[in-house]
């Protein structure tokens, strides 16, 4: 389950959106950052999958499951990478043009929803961009 999402890894949450423990209901969301110290180039942007431990009181186990170097502030993950009802811990590493800073940006944690919210939130988004486009052709 997710009971204790909001407890995973995150520091300086404010400074990563979505926040800790937030639950998104896409398989690409906008992952944003504020901005790293002066003279950063680029960003390398991780995401971890957390699965249960299979012993109770054990670890949740954490794998890396996507590596992305942004030159902006923000970026979406390749639908692939994430799946429906799971759990992600993220970071955000600055480089300078030397090296990548000895800190992260920040470190957060969010869930992708599941499925069938998805494909909920799928259709109703369809079903506005119908209306929209029906609304701009009358419109001309």
């Amino acid at each position: 389950g997710r009971g204790g999402a909001r407890a995973w890894p995150n520091r300086h949450p404010p400074r990563l959106y979505p926040g800790p423990g937030k639950v998104v209901p896409t398989l690409v969301p906008v992952l944003k950052w504020s901005k790293g110290p002066r003279g950063t180039k680029l960003y390398n942007l991780q995401i971890f999958k957390v699965t249960q431990a299979k012993r109770a009181g054990a670890s949740p186990k954490v794998t890396k499951i996507y590596s992305a170097f942004p030159k902006g502030l923000q970026t979406r993950p390749p639908k692939k990478k994430l799946t429906a009802g799971t759990c992600y811990v993220w970071r955000v590493w600055p480089y300078t043009g030397q090296a990548f800073t000895p800190k992260p940006v920040g470190v957060s944690n969010f869930c992708t929803a599941s499925a069938k919210v998805i494909r909920l939130k799928a259709k109703q988004a369809a079903a506005r961009a119908a209306k929209a486009k029906a609304a701009r052709l009358r419109a001309r």
